[in-house]
């Protein structure tokens, strides 16, 4: 089983993690803090495989204390990091830390929950060690823009819009993120990583179908309906 510490200043959020996390059978819950720094410690002197963590908290951060971890562990086998919040504006700044794979809006919906702990199994059975950097590479997409390259984490999309000179990638946070690239080139690169073309202009996270009916599907956490096109509509019926 995964050792898992949940961490909420606010005892509703706290319950509501220690609740999930109790329900998961793959998750084995070993301490649970109000305190961020209490929980360092911890984590510090037990063995710990994930951290399922609030961000804006008193004292020490979500942020701030990956990146004490981050410090800490250096050279040592790393636990995994989920982040819960209800401030959208922290997303961006997880992607700056590899060690950090899921990022739930609060509040935290089991269903959403058990999606970033999918993608925590994935990690630890590709790497029991815990250090997200070996396998990262693998999750993580690079596209280009202007001089540079903007990496995204593959798990955090949830669909692609294709337009005429480009594409419209919808983050986990909400965030649009706009490449000038093939739309054909997107769906290669995402090739085995869980997408499905359901459009000429649509590509989606599997994960994230929550209902289709007739020709169109919705996404979790989305009110409006995406178009099902006649050609990809027999290999989504393979697929789910």
């Amino acid at each position: 089983m995964i050792k898992t510490v949940v961490i909420d200043d606010q005892e509703e959020g706290l319950n509501l993690l220690v609740e999930h996390t109790n329900r998961t059978p793959s998750l084995e819950l070993v301490g649970e803090f109000q305190d961020a720094v209490e929980a360092l410690t911890f984590v510090k002197e037990n063995p710990v495989d994930c951290i399922i963590t609030d961000v804006r908290m008193p004292v020490i951060s979500g942020i701030e204390l990956v990146e004490m971890l981050d410090r800490y562990f250096s050279g040592n086998p790393k636990p995994y990091v989920i982040l819960c919040t209800a401030y959208t504006d922290y997303a961006e700044k997880s992607y700056d830390h590899d060690r950090i794979i899921g990022y739930m809006n609060k509040p935290c919906m089991y269903t959403r929950f058990l999606k970033s702990i999918q993608t925590l199994e994935r990690k630890f059975s590709e790497n029991p060690g815990g250090d997200v950097s070996q396998t990262n590479n693998s999750r993580v997409l690079f596209l280009p823009r202007g001089k540079g390259k903007v990496r995204l984490f593959i798990d955090d999309i949830i669909y692609i819009k294709g337009e005429r000179n480009s594409i419209v990638i919808t983050l986990e946070s909400g965030k649009d993120e706009k490449f000038y690239q093939a739309f054909h080139s997107i769906e290669e690169k995402l090739s085995g990583y869980g997408f499905i073309r359901i459009h000429r202009s649509y590509i989606v996270n599997i994960n994230r179908i929550e209902s289709v009916e007739g020709n169109t599907l919705r996404l979790e956490g989305f009110k409006v309906r995406f178009p099902i096109g006649t050609t990809y509509k027999s290999i989504l019926k393979e697929k789910i």
